[in-house]
Parts: C-alpha cells; sequence; structure tokens
C-alpha cells in the first residue's frame, strides 16, 4: 500500500464526519430532523454484497510535506505550522512504522525561494526509516514556493507500480503556487482503478470557498486551525490508511454528497458524510445512505455484515426536454464516444437511463448545438433551452429549392421550399429564382416561423 500526505492551511466553515470532511451547509445535515427524512426510498436501487479481501501486503503511504515561506505563519496560540506539523507528525510517523507500513516523505518549498522545482524526496520508502523522517522534519524551514500539482505527479510516479494499496497524504497550507492542475491531474489518476487514495491536511486556511476547491478536489480534506485538529486529523487518516473499504456509493455523479446513517435500534443519526467516488471503511451495522442528488437518492436500511462489502448503485430514469418551439429541432442523445444513443424531437419529454450524457440538437442543413456533458439522475428534471436561432419558410407553387446566403452574399445552405428551416438569427439574402428572391431578411430569436411567399 502506498500512502502520500500533503500539508495544508485552510479556514473555512466545514463539516467533518469520521475520516471524511465534506463541505456541506450545516442547515441541511446537522439539524434535529435532517432535510432528507422524507425522501422516498427508491425501489430501483441496486445493492450487491461481496466478501472483503482482509489479507494482502500493508499500505505503500508517501507524506508530501508543504515548507513554503507561509508554513512559518502562525496557527494558533502565537505557534506557527511549521511549529505544530512538527510537533505532530512525529507520533504519525511512528504510528505508521508500528503497522509496518512502507513510508517515504517528499517535501516543496523547503530549499528555495521563488523557484518551482524545489521538490525532493527527503526519505526514501522503507519500513525502518523512522528515525531518517524525525530527523528530516525537525530540519524543515519555510521558504519557498507552493508546486503542488508536480509534487503530486511525482508522489504518484513513486508510488503506482506498487502491488497493493497506495496512499498519498498532503500537508498543507495553500493551493499551487506554480501554474499546475492539482483538481484535473488527480482526477485522471483515479481513473486508473488503482487502490489509491488522497488525503488532505488543510492548514489555517483563509478565503472564499473557491480557494478550497482547489486542494479538496484531492481527497478527503480536513481543515485545521489549532494543534487538537492538527492531531485528530492525523488519527483518523492513520485510521482510515490500513482499513479495508466496505462500502461503496456509485453514482451518476462521483462528486454527489453522499450522507450516511447509522442506526442504534431504530434510532436514526447522521454518521458520515462524503463524496461518492470515495468508497469507506466502516463498523459493521445497520445503515441508511442518502445521495444528494436532484431529486435526492434513497436507500433504506441495510446491513453491512463483518467482513462483507456492500456496493450501492443509484440507477433508474430521469427526464430529458429540449425546449424550443412546434418540435422543430431534432435531438440525439449522445454517449461518452459522442454516438447517438437515443433520438427524439424537442419540446417532448423524453426518459433518458441514468448516467452522463450530451446532447446534440439539429435541424440540418443550417443549425446544430452540442450541449455540455449532464449528469442525468433518478426522477430528475433536466431541461436546456434553444436560443439565438430563428425559423423560416418559403412558400411557392411548386417545390423547389431554396438557397440562402450571409451578409456577404456567402452560400451558406440549400433547403427546400416549403419546409421549415431553422438558422441563427441574422440577416439573409434567401433566393429562390429570379422571381423569387428575399433580400436583407430578418430572422429574429423569436418562437415563431417567418413566412416568405414567393409569387404566383
Amino acid at each position: 500500500m502506498k500512502v502520500v500526505v500533503f500539508l495544508l492551511s485552510i479556514q473555512i466553515a466545514w463539516l467533518s464526519y469520521a475520516e471524511v470532511t465534506v463541505l456541506v451547509d450545516p442547515s441541511e445535515v446537522n439539524t434535529p430532523k435532517d432535510s432528507f427524512s422524507n425522501t422516498q426510498i427508491q425501489a430501483k436501487a441496486k445493492k450487491m454484497e461481496e466478501a472483503v479481501v482482509t489479507s494482502g501486503p500493508k499500505a505503500k503511504v508517501e507524506v508530501i510535506i508543504d515548507s513554503s515561506g507561509s508554513m512559518g505563519q502562525i496557527l494558533a496560540k502565537n505557534k506557527t505550522k511549521m511549529y505544530y506539523l512538527k510537533e505532530l507528525m512525529k507520533d504519525f510517523f511512528r504510528a505508521r512504522w508500528k503497522e509496518k507500513n512502507l513510508m517515504g516523505m517528499r517535501v516543496y518549498g523547503g530549499k528555495k525561494k521563488g523557484k518551482c522545482d524545489d521538490i525532493r524526496l527527503a526519505v526514501p520508502f522503507g519500513k525502518t526509516n523512522i528515525e531518517q523522517m524525525e530527523r528530516q522534519v525537525a530540519e524543515l524551514s519555510p521558504m519557498g514556493m507552493t508546486p503542488l500539482h508536480k509534487s503530486l505527479t511525482m508522489a504518484f510516479e513513486d508510488i503506482k507500480a506498487y502491488q497493493g494499496p497506495k496512499r498519498i497524504v498532503v500537508v498543507t497550507d495553500g493551493q499551487d503556487t506554480c501554474g499546475g492542475d492539482p483538481c484535473k491531474t488527480v482526477e485522471e489518476y483515479k481513473k486508473q482503478n488503482l487502490d489509491l487514495k488522497f488525503y488532505v491536511i488543510a492548514l489555517g486556511f483563509k478565503g472564499e470557498s473557491e480557494s478550497l476547491k482547489k486542494i479538496s478536489c484531492i481527497g478527503d480534506t480536513s481543515v485545521v486551525n489549532d494543534g487538537d485538529s492538527f492531531n485528530k486529523a492525523l488519527n483518523q487518516i492513520g485510521k482510515s490508511i490500513n482499513q479495508k473499504d466496505n462500502l461503496q456509493v456509485i453514482s451518476p455523479n462521483p462528486q454527489a454528497v453522499v450522507h450516511l446513517f447509522n442506526y442504534e435500534g431504530d434510532v436514526r443519526k447522521l454518521f458520515r458524510v462524503f463524496y461518492a467516488d470515495s468508497s469507506q471503511a466502516v463498523p459493521p451495522g445497520d445503515y441508511e445512505v442518502v445521495v444528494d442528488l436532484k431529486p435526492p437518492y434513497r436507500f433504506g436500511r441495510f446491513t453491512i455484515p463483518p467482513n462483507r462489502k456492500i456496493t450501492l448503485s443509484v440507477v433508474g430514469d430521469g427526464n430529458v426536454r429540449v425546449n424550443y418551439f412546434n418540435k422543430l429541432v431534432n435531438v440525439e442523445l449522445l454517449d461518452k464516444n459522442n454516438k447517438a444513443v437515443a433520438k427524439f424531437r424537442s419540446d417532448e419529454l423524453t426518459s433518458i437511463a441514468t448516467g452522463k450524457w450530451r446532447l446534440r440538437a439539429f435541424k440540418d442543413p443550417f443549425y446544430e448545438m452540442i450541449f455540455p456533458e449532464f449528469f442525468v439522475y433518478p426522477d430528475g428534471m433536466h431541461e436546456f433551452d434553444i436560443n439565438g436561432v430563428g425559423a423560416f419558410k418559403v412558400n411557392a407553387p411548386e417545390m423547389t429549392g431554396v438557397y440562402v446566403y450571409d451578409q456577404e452574399n456567402k452560400e451558406i445552405g440549400q433547403y427546400l421550399t416549403g419546409y421549415t428551416s431553422v438558422i441563427k438569427s441574422g440577416t439573409y439574402t434567401i433566393h429562390v429564382n429570379d422571381k423569387c428572391t428575399f433580400p436583407a431578411t430578418q430572422v429574429f430569436d423569436r418562437k415563431e416561423i417567418i413566412v416568405l411567399p414567393c409569387p404566383q
């Protein structure tokens, strides 16, 4: 198993449950009568049970430590972030040593000012390197930049080939300052179906929530603002590193917030909040899950037996409608390979399976629009509007060709009289023949068809 640790500095209102900290409005989860109490239990929900593999190698853990200049700032009680890091990381390392984890430590920002290449594997991986780790931590001095993205990339390369659980722990007090995008990189790593988890300790972070999102996207994030919360976060990560996951929630949106409730007799209490892309290790017992989709999706009371893993899958159909008028536009549902898997018309309410999709709206030969990817949720309503286009039709005694030119007299397409065309709003010359032409025709963004009559 591999583990990488990063140290962060963050200060914002978050809720922390067990190993996972999630940015959630407390009014949604921490009320006597939680907002999901009346959520319908989904009869179509799927539950799979399988044995938990309890044997195998220990985790390989890489800890990434922030030694940038801002780590010299005060965290609490007139003590710096670096002070608390040095005091508390010793116990974390000793605990991993006792559990026989293969440990390594990477440091950034500790040697050079203003240099984004100041990254080093301070302690190579080993099971007996505890004294070396403690010595390296004791010698840390806040100095440089925050090349978080590049450090994550190096850590992943260090552990990706390990045949066992891989864990990366990041301790930092800020987002990347070297132009990298840790969120995008980690998302790609998670797609590789490796036993890989990321943990983040965010130290004294202050600012808008958008800044926090640029770090919390890495993995399970704990925001710490003093020594007690720092120590608690390290203990929670330590417990999680070698635990075998026994609960997984599969959602069409992997970033959906999952609310896990446990039962003590008939009393239901909130136990943990996490993202759907993070499998969990929880004690055997009776639970209930609500996935915060639109509408919320509820798995009724179920049991996690000892040494068994439960996988819950969100399934069902949602409703999709592309709004224009008179069902004039064709619509195709596109899968991840941009292959059309369903066809329907605008202004029709259509049932679509849960998943991630794109929509192509078109009316040949003049109009096409690809809508961005979106998630379909069970019983959800997903509507898209077609704007910036208009419709026209040329009526003539006999069916014949219609030629459309832009304002520079460049032909942009051909169609037929008697049929409605949809085109981007603007000014066009619409030509049939010498006796029937419509120069400087304004096509407006209106829900009406402009009728152009040719002379009889």
